[in-house]
């Protein structure tokens, strides 16, 4: 079954649309109607950069761990290696990205708090800045009720 193992490319390639439309919308929706060519543009371009480098780095991590797997078997062509060396450095490639979107999901959950936390803290400096306390009731009948 191509989908019984969690980091196949398959289910990889089978996630990728539940992720990208609804980002592309975000971002797209995000934008001012004037300026939605040119993020549609930058859009585009930061994809399509963003699979070339990744194929490269990708391709050089899997060559990489396919030559560490079977150490002078290569020969400088990590197709030639023994199929078992290949199936590894495919799994630890695999393994690798997985390490990469667990710590892009921990900065975006670190980001939305960080985000939370600003917010919270502009909406008590503007409540004090104009005169009231977390209930609502300025600060002189504050001042009037400790008297």
């Amino acid at each position: 079954n191509f989908l019984s193992e969690p980091q196949s490319p398959s289910t990889m390639m089978a996630a990728a649309p539940w992720f990208q439309s609804p980002n592309n919308s975000a971002i797209m929706g995000s934008v001012p109607r004037e300026k939605s060519g040119v993020a549609g543009g930058l859009l585009s371009e930061t994809r399509a950069l963003g699979q070339t480098s990744g194929i490269a780095i990708l391709g050089t991590l899997w060559a990489t761990r396919v030559a560490a797997r079977a150490p002078g078997q290569v020969g400088g062509d990590a197709t030639n290696a023994p199929v078992e060396a290949q199936i590894g450095g495919l799994h630890d490639m695999l393994s690798s990205i997985q390490v990469m979107i667990a710590l892009a999901l921990m900065l975006c959950v670190w980001d939305l708090f960080r985000r939370r936390k600003e917010k919270g803290e502009d909406d008590v400096s503007r409540e004090r800045s104009e005169g009231k306390s977390d209930k609502g009731t300025s600060g002189a009948e504050v001042a009037a009720a400790k008297r």
